[in-house]
């Protein structure tokens, strides 16, 4: 008999609690970045609106883990089928160096939730942590590939520290179209992160495994240039008249994307960002 739903005693909507978690499972290394089956969606309830989630956000920011142990964790008994919980659990856990329990909280939070880009963020950053680059790359790749399939991109980090790997590796191509990403998404800001990027570069100059190398060479083909062609395509059909300059501080804009009939333009300067419609 399966569980009866509850109700958010926030947001009001009726949940049915998660059921037993099935184990991610061992997989080959290349069908473990790609052919995970993970599938993106939008979770239920936003977490703004989850009971105790600012209190849970305040605890972690002020490293107070064991507060956010004990919040998260009853978060994460209510709301099971949510990644807010998972994320901060497996960060406070991270935080207390329990980076085995933070893994396992994490792989149960990926199998839960419907929202999983940044569980995967968060499981490479603990693997990388364990002393693992291998399994690091493999969720991080995860992450890329989850926001590509659902075509919405919101973390930058994954993207960073893959180009790291592939700098020390000497994947020039794959580096350079990770960086790109990054920049779209963090236009104006700085992009290093200075406490991956030395050991990441190093980590993937010293790497022997082919398969980590084969990988990124993989995203590159399957998602970074496509992508790449489809922006270009999509300005190919504008007229050159129609590129616009920044309405703030005058320089030619930059073209990021297609949404719907219009196209979006953002200056690299300002960082303000201009729709225009075709005529």
């Amino acid at each position: 008999m399966s569980a009866a739903a509850v109700e958010c005693e926030k947001c009001g909507q009726k949940r049915t609690p998660p059921p037993t978690v099935a184990s991610v499972g061992d997989m080959p290394y290349a069908s473990a970045c790609f052919d995970s089956g993970f599938v993106e969606k939008e979770e239920s309830c936003p977490w703004s609106q989850l009971p105790g989630a600012i209190d849970i956000v305040r605890a972690g920011n002020r490293q107070d883990w064991h507060e956010t142990l004990r919040l998260a964790g009853l978060l994460v008994q209510s709301h099971g089928d949510h990644g807010f919980g998972y994320f901060w659990l497996a960060q406070a856990y991270r935080g207390t160096r329990q980076f085995d329990t933070a893994r396992e909280c994490l792989l149960t939070g990926i199998a839960r939730a419907s929202n999983k880009y940044s569980l995967c963020l968060k499981l490479g950053e603990v693997e990388w942590d364990r002393g693992g680059l291998d399994a690091a790359v493999r969720w991080w790749i995860n992450s890329a590939v989850l926001q590509f399939r659902a075509d919405n991109f919101r973390e930058h980090a994954p993207f960073l520290y893959l180009s790291y790997v592939a700098e020390g590796g000497g994947q020039e191509a794959e580096c350079s179209a990770l960086r790109r990403v990054v920049d779209k998404m963090r236009s104006g800001q700085i992009r290093l992160n200075p406490d991956a990027d030395a050991p990441l570069v190093d980590a993937g100059r010293r790497s022997q495994n082919q398969d980590v190398r084969n990988a990124l060479t993989r995203l590159l083909q399957e998602f970074l240039q496509p992508a790449e062609r489809a922006v270009q395509d999509a300005l190919d059909e504008l007229p050159s008249d129609r590129i616009p300059k920044c309405p703030n501080c005058g320089p030619p804009m930059r073209f990021v994307c297609r949404e719907g009939v219009s196209y979006l333009f953002r200056c690299d300067g300002c960082g303000v960002d201009l729709h225009i419609y075709p005529s």
